[in-house]
């Protein structure tokens, strides 16, 4: 999990950890629609290349109990260690990426630009990504197709080196925060 993720498990109010280790939210449609997320994701977990996979990962605008604006979540499957030992986490892990609107924080996606090359729209594109706003909702927001917000997702994975979103995602929360909560 990302903080935001841990944060509102350990809050307890919207999510929690079951004891058989199973994420619950407080009402149970969105729970089985997020558990419906974590077992696409974890069908994906052998594949490396999300083109392999079949499937994009999913994402979630999961409703508070107290009504407002409600939270994003995100579920990436990571590479087995035992079809990718290089680089890979043991069998069935998934990332899970929360994203509060109503807490947004900037990401360290300007070193990324710097570093890579990014021009203004792919580092605004990156910084989506890498606060868990899902690619079909980011081409919305910043007036796109999703078509253009796809092409547009390739090229910031071909000069950072990332094959998929978690990648780039897990680049970004690498470098240090500039923000801490």
């Amino acid at each position: 999990m990302n903080a935001a993720a841990s944060l509102l498990v350990q809050k307890g109010a919207e999510f929690s950890l079951a004891r058989d280790g199973v994420l619950r939210n407080f009402d149970k449609a969105q729970t089985a629609a997020l558990e419906t997320m974590i077992r696409k994701a974890a069908a994906m977990v052998g594949a490396l290349d999300k083109a392999d996979a079949g499937a994009d990962p999913d994402g979630l605008a999961l409703a508070r109990p107290a009504g407002g604006t409600p939270l994003h979540a995100m579920i990436w499957p990571l590479p087995s260690a035992s079809v990718h030992p290089e680089f890979g986490v043991p069998n069935g892990s998934l990332m899970l990426m929360m994203f509060d609107p109503a807490q947004a924080q900037r990401t360290p996606v300007q070193w990324l630009r710097r570093q890579f090359g990014l021009s203004p729209s792919e580092t605004r594109l990156t910084e989506a990504i890498v606060n868990g706003v899902p690619l079909a909702e980011a081409a919305e927001r910043f007036g796109i197709q999703l078509s253009s917000a796809r092409t547009r997702l390739k090229i910031i994975q071909a000069k950072t080196g990332c094959h998929r979103q978690v990648d780039l995602v897990r680049l970004a929360m690498s470098m240090p925060a500039i923000r801490s909560e």
